[in-house]
């Protein structure tokens, strides 16, 4: 294996001993490697992540692993995830507008990358609540700590159904919510291993801090599976409006019967002498058992240090690329052409080297073909009269 020291080596005897001359060999070194890696996708970079959580059935959000690399993605090979052996990228909003099994779709915000994936006929699920009626599931949902004015609200909340919504007092209780001690009583016992997850539509009023989110089920208030979350399903914070949590290694208090589930509470985590407020609501708490599922893709990941921790940048001469031998050329190559460019070398002689770069590129991409799903958008075609569509379908590849 090949080091960032060797890298700069070969860069320095390259550009005639003026290492000394950059400002940071091993930013220098870091920028050659990223910009070669942004031309083409590497055999070297492939991994095998896990989708989170498990794969299940319908349209869900998962989260990426962090060193997901742009839209390169190989594969998802769980025979849930997939159509006539094909799996297909489509846009964020075609995957939400023109629901196809199989396909999947790509988005970013507030700093975080989310897969979503239309697939799995192997999970099961389970509603433990709709969260539609106060007393729909037996029993009496009531309020729990601070929460005051427990109702069914179909009005005012961004959810298709009714919800159950609340209000908080400020009578200086650090938790407010909804509990229901007498639910129809129900078998849950596929659902708390460690594929299995619940899914809950919360509505939140931001005027207080909320901390936390805790679900409680089980088989009475001493004897329960518990799970406290602290941001978003995708590790975004709480916002005021629409959350969407899921809760997943559930924690046991006393000894529950899965069996025989009939309790469920859950209640936000606020801070003693907040002040009132209004409009909180939950809907529809389902459980979910997933299948698990890897993902199979290309990395961003270009070194790994003697502790074996994997890095976008090299932080240290003795961190080792993983770039295989003709990959490690080619390395060198970019970098030698950020280094001249830092230098100021005469720009025929960069040219140059550029152009044996995109050769070693070329020759690559023939003996190595990329993996990588190609991505396919639904233009609509007005015709003439404005009045007909034709759909057309155009693909392209996220290789270089």
């Amino acid at each position: 294996m090949y080091t960032q020291a060797d890298i700069s080596s070969r860069m320095n005897s390259r550009i005639q001993n003026k290492i000394g001359m950059l400002v940071d060999d091993v930013a220098t070194v870091n920028a050659g490697v990223r910009n070669m890696n942004k031309k083409l996708l590497m055999e070297s970079r492939i991994r095998k992540g896990m989708l989170s959580p498990s794969l299940i059935t319908g349209r869900y959000d998962y989260v990426l692993p962090t060193d997901f690399n742009g839209r390169a993605i190989i594969d998802i090979p769980a025979t849930g995830a997939r159509k006539n052996g094909n799996l297909e990228i489509v846009s964020p909003v075609e995957f939400e507008t023109r629901p196809r099994f199989g396909t999947i779709a790509f988005d970013r915000y507030d700093g975080k990358k989310i897969i979503k994936v239309y697939g799995s006929d192997q999970s099961v699920s389970m509603i433990l609540s709709s969260l539609q009626s106060l007393t729909l599931d037996g029993g009496t949902w009531v309020l729990s700590g601070d929460a005051t004015n427990v109702r069914v609200d179909d009005d005012n909340y961004p959810y298709t159904n009714p919800v159950i919504a609340f209000d908080i007092a400020a009578t200086g209780l650090t938790e407010a919510g909804i509990k229901n001690t007498a639910l129809t009583s129900a078998d849950f016992s596929k659902y708390v291993n460690s594929d299995s997850f619940a899914v809950l539509n919360t509505y939140l009023n931001t005027n207080i801090t909320v901390s936390s989110i805790t679900l409680k089920f089980g088989s009475d208030i001493s004897n329960y599976y518990s799970c406290t979350v602290t941001a978003q399903f995708d590790g975004k914070a709480f916002v005021s409006g629409d959350n969407k949590l899921y809760f997943t290694s559930f924690s046991k208090t006393g000894s529950p019967d899965p069996t025989a589930i009939d309790y469920c509470e859950i209640v936000l985590g606020i801070a003693s002498g907040h002040a009132s407020a209004l409009n909180f609501a939950f809907s529809n708490l389902q459980f979910q058992r997933g299948v698990p599922t890897p993902i199979v893709y290309y990395t961003n990941y270009n070194w790994v240090g003697i502790d074996g921790t994997y890095k976008v940048d090299a932080t240290a001469s003795t961190d080792y690329s993983l770039a295989d031998v003709d990959e490690f050329d080619m390395h060198v190559d970019a970098c030698v052409i950020e280094a001249m460019r830092e230098l100021a070398y005469p720009e025929n002689i960069i040219v140059n080297e550029e152009t044996r770069l995109d050769n070693s590129i070329k020759a690559y991409q023939l003996d190595n073909p990329s993996d990588v799903l190609t991505y396919t958008t639904i233009y609509q075609d007005f015709t003439g009269d404005g009045m007909h569509i034709n759909n057309v379908d155009q693909t392209r590849s996220f290789t270089n």
